[in-house]
């Protein structure tokens, strides 16, 4: 919410428009995160008005995060692999310097 307060009031001060991400509090004191927009307009030049939009985007960072971690499984899977196949490279060049490898190769 500071993030919010704090933009709304730069918002203000330098009639610019911000975008941000924050964690809000719901009436329950469950949390939520948020994505947010705040503008300015001026009419005539004498009066300012501030206008906001605020999504709720904790279903996309939840999906982010199970996206990320598949990520990293999958980095995983191919890191073990490469391992792998390094092992076999070695097995077979012992098999071969042994010059026995009985037909397999």
């Amino acid at each position: 919410i500071s993030n919010i307060n704090s933009a709304i009031k730069s918002a203000i001060d330098n009639l610019q428009s911000f975008e941000g991400e924050s964690i809000a509090v719901k009436k329950d004191s469950s949390q939520v995160d948020i994505s947010y927009t705040i503008s300015t307009y001026t009419k005539t030049g004498t009066q300012t008005f501030i206008y906001g939009f605020v999504t709720d985007i904790s279903e996309i960072k939840k999906r982010d995060k199970e996206l990320e971690n598949i990520n990293l499984m999958m980095i995983g899977r191919e890191n073990k692999m490469i391992e792998l196949k390094s092992q076999i490279a070695k097995l077979i060049s012992q098999i071969d310097s042994k010059g026995s490898n009985n037909g397999l190769f």
